[in-house]
């Protein structure tokens, strides 16, 4: 995961928030991620998941890895600091994205799992989006983004992702956005499961 000053700095702020409450920066440790192996996990909270949780009544966690141990230690440290040194924290933090961004071989992945009731039955998914970067899948969204404005020359406004499924653009848009994003050449894998994460990880185990 490749960190912006902006998404840096957006994350201390969530993350902070949350240490605030809880004492801590929650990690976890030596977690199966599936067709990825094992990482160190560390909370993930910015303002944009906390939104996307509100308008959508959801409870739940989020994590984020792009390292190990020693990423963990720099991602704690640099929530510890930022309520002193927020720029500073911020650079850190960017710096050492780029540092792992340069030794590792790179991915970025999306594991989103949702539980609740479809069609008066429980169901879980786990929805799959992986990409060659955190850079190419901003950069398509960023392209899909445009295409859409273009599209609609005579509204103006914001509409958060968040609420996209409560509009009219939703069934207009959203067909050709998943073929986008399937059909881009930098997109590793976009897939849904009707598995929980853990039930994923024991398909996949030997998939790595």
């Amino acid at each position: 995961m490749f960190f912006s000053f902006g998404a840096a700095y957006d994350y201390l702020e969530g993350v902070t928030g949350s240490t605030a409450k809880s004492g801590m920066v929650k990690q976890l440790k030596g977690v199966n991620v599936p067709f990825i192996g094992e990482e160190d996990l560390t909370e993930y909270s910015d303002s944009e998941t906390a939104f996307l949780k509100k308008n959508l009544c959801a409870d739940g966690e989020s994590f984020v890895s792009f390292g190990g141990a020693e990423t963990g230690s720099i991602l704690k440290q640099a929530a510890v600091t930022f309520s002193t040194d927020k720029t500073g924290s911020a650079n850190r933090l960017v710096e050492l994205s780029r540092l792992h961004h340069i030794k590792a071989n790179d991915h970025f992945m999306f594991l989103i799992e949702i539980s609740g009731i479809s069609e008066e039955k429980e169901k879980t998914s786990t929805l799959v989006l992986r990409t060659e970067s955190s850079q190419s899948l901003t950069g398509l969204v960023s392209g899909i983004c445009t295409e859409m404005a273009a599209d609609e020359t005579d509204l103006s406004g914001l509409i958060s992702f968040s609420e996209f499924s409560r509009t009219p653009f939703f069934n207009r848009y959203m067909p050709d956005i998943v073929k986008k994003i399937s059909g881009n050449k930098r997109t590793v894998m976009f897939d849904e499961y009707d598995m929980s994460i853990d039930e994923l990880n024991e398909e996949s185990y030997g998939e790595i």
